[in-house]
């Protein structure tokens, strides 16, 4: 039984075998003879050796299911120890980004990261979960978030789109939000990534109401204005040069 339970199937083979030669030699008579006189020692020797055989195969395969069982639990340990690190790294990288994440089912908001807790101007996360997303929503783009939100749920994902926002204390907010399907807590949720975009969209604003400005008085200046590159092409001329010169814009402009 110990060579079987230390070594397995053959080791217990190899030691009934040896026993049951040992037992027949030295301790059955005629002593020092393998020859068996009586035909129930004989039958002694054969329940023997039948027990040795069961008790190494029976160990044999304890001995196997408890390898199995190590490896499953190194397997199982490793698996574990790995989702562990992954949790952390996707934890650390949502509590430092620098975009808003918010994480809702249908729409209640089950998760927001630091960012979107700034962003909105709440003091904690208490303040945003359990709030609908469309409470965040301006209401001239309710209709469009609940499109996307449903098409998020069917496709798995959206594409960037710019939409207004509105903060807890009533200030509106620009901002692109793209988002994907994720599962939070066992459960399908959708993950919103939001940024923030109300200081581009005021200097994109200024450009362009600049541009206009300098458009206009290009085109009324009464004094001929001609831009030309560093090498000598035209490149644009007010109405007051094309009159000068007597040609269409189109003729001589690049």
């Amino acid at each position: 039984m110990v060579s079987a339970y230390a070594g397995g199937l053959y080791p217990g083979l190899l030691a009934t075998g040896l026993s049951y030669l040992a037992a027949g030699y030295y301790l059955l008579p005629p002593i020092h003879s393998f020859a068996v006189v009586s035909n129930v020692e004989r039958w002694q020797q054969l329940v023997v050796a039948l027990a040795g055989v069961v008790i190494s195969a029976s160990n044999e395969a304890l001995h196997r299911a408890r390898l199995r069982a190590e490896t499953a639990t190194r397997a199982y340990q490793h698996a574990d120890t790995a989702l562990q690190e992954n949790e952390a790294r996707y934890r650390a990288l949502v509590e430092w980004s620098p975009e808003a994440m918010i994480v809702h089912s249908g729409e209640t908001v089950l998760f927001v990261n630091p960012a979107a807790i700034r962003m909105f101007g709440a003091t904690s996360e208490r303040d945003l979960v359990g709030k609908r997303i469309l409470d965040l929503v301006h209401p001239d783009f309710h209709d469009i978030a609940l499109t996307r939100l449903k098409s998020q749920i069917d496709t798995g994902g959206l594409t960037p789109m710019e939409t207004r926002l509105i903060k807890l204390d009533g200030t509106i907010i620009e901002a692109e939000t793209h988002g994907t399907s994720i599962v939070f807590d066992g459960a399908p949720a959708l993950l919103g990534s939001i940024r923030d975009v109300t200081d581009r969209k005021r200097v994109e604003a200024a450009l362009h109401e600049s541009e206009g400005r300098y458009r206009t008085l290009f085109e009324h200046a009464p004094d001929g204005i001609l831009i030309a590159d560093r090498d000598s092409y035209y490149l644009e001329a007010n109405a007051s040069m094309c009159r000068m010169l007597g040609y269409p814009r189109d003729e001589f402009i690049g």
